[in-house]
């Protein structure tokens, strides 16, 4: 995500070159300059994780076409705001730094302030997700006296008619560009997120021209995954030259333009230049190094009703916090073990000398082939170049 590199880089004054999480260090290949964190320490067997996306209720104005979580509706089972302080004080005892606030939309949720509010007093960074049509100069106001890092704006066609269509509400548009200006007039850090789908990508160069001109922090960019109200859109998806072609453009941004970070957590873009042979280079006799897809690596989720899963791209219950905490669900998850142990991984990911600093989309895999050790079928990589 890009409040996760806004975190560590936005003051500075070179653009952000790469971020991989690894398994028992995180590398940031900022230009040419290389800086290793070590975590602070381990939660028994499970690898500190230090992002959670907080979803605080499936309540959404939009109907977006992609919707993972097939937000609308407000559940009737959803998390109170005492179960959610309870689960911000796990998120402590864990040593969690980062906390995206999504949903369904945030702004439905009649206690997001107090749960920002509480968030902070826990010494915690918050970005919030949201489709930006309900920014205002009220709840702004609020926002930024609390003291909230960034806000992500979902909007995916520079082209007013066909944002709206694939977000199913007209108006949708307009009123989420204003949000971000808003945004821009309160002194709150945004950044734009577009999902790359088959209705945008032919357009990505115009509408990160289109983010560039608001005047955004970030632009972030990931692929269509068929999960949630997306299962019955699978026309959305692309193809392997698609998403080469689309990163190919964001890397063109990424390292000709300071003034706005742009990234993906896709892990084929390890693959975009010469990147991937310079970290193999570097790390190559490192058998515990473990970068690309994110999944039980790099944070986990809450679902609006308590669920635990390990991926916004690979929404699969490993655990409710109602009947476990969530270090237990971490630790006794098989799914959670077995993903993250790219040995186990099958086709080319299996094959791949990479793939140990790739491990190809787990979320794309599971949703196309209903095996989630499968390989990435959006890869554009040959068997020849990616053999041992």
């Amino acid at each position: 995500m890009w409040y996760n590199f806004n975190i560590f880089a936005f003051d500075k004054t070179y653009t952000l070159f790469e971020m991989r999480r690894v398994s028992n260090i995180i590398l940031y290949s900022i230009a040419r300059e290389t800086i290793i964190v070590k975590p602070k320490r381990r939660v028994s067997s499970v690898m500190i994780m230090g992002l959670c996306v907080l979803h605080i209720t499936n309540e959404c104005n939009l109907k977006c076409k992609h919707c993972y979580a097939s937000a609308g509706t407000k559940l009737t089972n959803e998390l109170t705001y005492e179960e959610i302080v309870g689960i911000i004080n796990q998120l402590e005892e864990l040593s969690v730094n980062y906390v995206t606030i999504s949903g369904g939309e945030p702004f439905k949720r009649p206690e997001l302030f107090d749960i920002i509010k509480y968030i902070v007093s826990k010494k915690m960074h918050i970005m919030i997700t949201s489709n930006g049509t309900l920014l205002n100069d009220s709840n702004l106001e609020k926002v930024k006296k609390l003291g909230v890092d960034s806000i992500q704006v979902s909007l995916d066609s520079h082209l007013r008619e066909v944002n709206d269509h694939f977000r199913g509400v007209p108006g949708a548009f307009d009123k989420a560009v204003r949000g971000i200006e808003l945004c821009k007039k309160h002194g709150i850090k945004v950044s734009i997120m577009s999902t790359l789908s088959s209705i945008n990508k032919n357009s990505i160069r115009d509408i990160i021209e289109f983010a560039v001109g608001l005047g955004v922090d970030g632009f972030a960019m990931e692929r269509f995954v068929p999960e949630g109200r997306g299962e019955k859109a699978r026309d959305l998806s692309i193809s392997p030259l698609d998403l080469k072609n689309c990163l190919e453009i964001l890397d063109e941004y990424q390292r000709k333009r300071a003034d706005c970070i742009f990234t993906t957590n896709d892990p084929l873009f390890l693959f975009v230049g010469d990147r991937h042979k310079y970290i193999h280079s570097l790390y190559k006799d490192n058998k515990e190094l473990c970068g690309g897809c994110s999944v039980g690596k790099m944070g986990f989720i809450v679902s609006p009703e308590g669920n635990v899963a390990l991926c916004t791209r690979f929404y699969v219950d490993i655990g409710s916090v109602r009947d476990k905490s969530i270090k237990e669900i971490l630790e006794e998850s098989e799914l959670n073990k077995t993903v993250c142990n790219r040995n186990l991984l099958k086709g080319k990911c299996g094959i791949c000398k990479y793939r140990n600093l790739c491990g190809g989309c787990r979320g794309w895999a599971f949703r196309e082939t209903g095996d989630f050790l499968a390989e990435d079928s959006l890869c554009w990589l040959s068997k020849e170049e990616i053999s041992e």
